[in-house]
């Protein structure tokens, strides 16, 4: 019983992590598209380690 709750904390706490940087990448597609760029390779720039400018083009 005691290994379950231990479990079912970490579970819940990935959920909440994963919900967190799920909401961050939605919204980074978002702003993307709201400026009107090309969503995936802004994308692609940010996984290289290209910072992002929030800039019209």
């Amino acid at each position: 019983m005691r290994v379950q709750g231990s479990l079912h904390w970490f579970h819940t706490a990935c959920n909440e992590h994963g919900a967190q940087v799920y909401a961050r990448i939605q919204s980074f597609i978002a702003t993307t598209r709201k400026l009107k760029q090309n969503t995936f390779q802004e994308l692609c720039n940010l996984l290289n380690g290209k910072t992002y400018s929030f800039q019209t083009t």
